[in-house]
């Protein structure tokens, strides 16, 4: 009796933020009959809604799945109790496609146990790739699907945050009191486009290797794939002559911080020269050159901003573009994403035309670009965002896009100084796609975030660390979840400073200082 008042008063919009555990539990599994479709912008619909008992470190919570008009579908996860008072919308990688895939749901998880309500979203499409882990690659969603293109480009970010709004107000009986996105990749991409189309929707924003311009990143990785393989499409490079281009990168510039540790500090200034190498061929070499330049015409005019830099020659979408996954999301691109009208399944790779076809990308880039650098509303409206940027990245298209675009920030937003009031940019040597490699890459980003935006502490350094053996796929944004398995830390200084060693324990944060180039 007691749960089905508490179900009825929910329904009627009486506020049970205070109830028992029983109320909130009934208030829970009610909420797939409450009506959002009045949710202004965001024409809401809740499918299913159901208790999650509490087990270990997990506090009770509510799994609610829906989708915002016409097909925008997202999973959203709160607690029960102890709620915050904050809300997080996490980004999607790749072409997203899916609530069930990539790291979002395990992340969503790590969030609620601090007591946030939680959301993300398949960006208005399903992807057609049954094995999940893999479905973000897919792209034939997008085949003469406009409105699906324009869900996955911009409105699916805003539609999911209002949604989140309505639905925890509903259920707590209270609004929010900060909002957050976070993502990398493709999810970065629409972390500073949220802040430049919607910049009151988040109160902070963490952007991490950001493919600001989507139409570069894949020029990028299909000039890329056309260097490093031969006439007959076989690649170049096998791993040992990778691992030995990487070698030989990094032993060239490895001390420019002061310390001998397998790191480049300063890709941007390394003077490395792959025709140094002993043992790689002249095809090799003339093909290291294209990469490490970037995509450019026949007569020598570069395409876009940045390349592979020195020490990243490792990476799923450089040197390596030729392996099967990253081929299948380099195609599916060209195929159904790119172009209007779209080519079709029947493009092929040796068909594009870089002295012509790259102005053909203008169209659609209109709808993905994320490189306004007008930042005013968002400032304006005290939002705060921190941009992590991996020196060893080779799929965004590489950390000198990410840096370009926050010095046009700069020269908008009136000069350094004043742009670090709202934004700053983190270069993490070492640090792969969104994590991992030979730097130190772990950084608890929430935290950091969180203090900027509601104690006013701006991040006047972060730490990162080295994790081996990775116990925790989310130690890359919530740093080491066993301080054991941390090698070295380092100091993350906001851009242009950079990490110099001053002496000591060279595994410690603490025996390096901040450095201009």
């Amino acid at each position: 009796m007691r749960r089905t008042l508490a179900a009825m008063l929910f329904l009627l919009g009486a506020p049970i933020a205070h109830a028992d555990d029983g109320a909130l539990r009934a208030a829970c599994e009610t909420l797939k009959l409450a009506d959002f479709a009045s949710v202004a912008d965001a024409p809401t619909r809740v499918s299913e809604s159901s208790y999650v008992e509490a087990k270990a470190t997990d506090p009770a919570a509510c799994l609610v799945r829906g989708y915002v008009a016409p097909q925008v579908g997202f999973e959203m996860k709160f607690p029960i109790a102890d709620w915050n008072g904050k809300l997080v919308e996490l980004g999607s990688g790749g072409f997203a496609g899916s609530t069930q895939t990539g790291s979002e749901k395990p992340w969503c998880d790590d969030l609620v146990r601090r007591g946030y309500a939680c959301i993300h979203s398949d960006h208005g499409h399903t992807s057609g790739v049954t094995d999940q882990s893999i479905a973000m690659l897919d792209g034939v969603w997008a085949f003469n699907n406009p409105q699906a293109e324009i869900d996955y480009a911009f409105r699916g970010v805003h539609v999911v945050a209002l949604a989140e709004r309505a639905i925890a107000q509903k259920f707590y009986g209270a609004a929010q009191k900060k909002s957050y996105f976070l993502g990398c990749s493709g999810g970065g991409r629409q972390a500073i486009l949220a802040a430049q189309r919607y910049p009151w929707d988040f109160d902070g924003i963490v952007a991490m290797e950001p493919a600001i311009n989507m139409s570069s990143a894949f020029l990028s990785f299909l000039y890329t794939n056309r260097a490093v393989t031969d006439e007959s499409g076989k690649p170049l490079f096998k791993t040992e002559d990778l691992q030995l281009l990487h070698d030989k990168a990094v032993a060239r510039c490895d001390k420019q911080d002061g310390v001998e540790d397998g790191v480049i500090g300063d890709p941007q200034h390394c003077d490395f020269d792959p025709a140094t190498v002993p043992g790689l061929s002249p095809a090799q070499i003339a093909a290291a050159k294209k990469v490490y330049t970037g995509a450019m015409t026949s007569s020598g005019k570069k395409l876009h901003v940045g390349h592979v830099m020195p020490g990243a020659e490792r990476g799923s979408f450089g040197f390596a573009s030729t392996r099967p996954l990253a081929q299948v999301m380099l195609n599916d691109y060209f195929r159904y994403v790119a172009f209007v009208p779209d080519a079709g399944p029947s493009w092929n790779p040796a068909s594009f035309d870089f002295d012509r076809d790259f102005a053909r990308l203008s169209t659609m880039e209109q709808l993905f670009a994320a490189n306004n650098p007008d930042l005013r509303q968002f400032r304006d409206a005290g939002g705060k965002l921190i941009v992590v940027q991996g020196w060893d990245d080779s799929g965004t298209p590489f950390p000198l896009g990410t840096i370009d675009y926050y010095e046009q920030v700069e020269k908008v937003m009136g000069g350094e100084k004043a742009t670090q009031e709202f934004a700053r940019l983190f270069m993490v040597p070492g640090r792969e796609h969104c994590g991992g490699g030979a730097g130190a890459s772990a950084i608890d980003v929430v935290s950091a975030i969180e203090n900027w935006t509601e104690k006013d502490q701006a991040p006047e350094m972060l730490i990162a660390s080295h994790i081996d053996p990775v116990t925790d796929p989310l130690e890359t944004v919530k740093g080491p979840a066993n301080p054991a398995n941390v090698k070295f830390t380092r100091p993350l200084y906001p851009y242009p400073l950079r990490a110099k060693y001053k002496g000591g324990d060279r595994n410690d944060y603490r025996s390096f200082k901040p450095a201009k180039k």
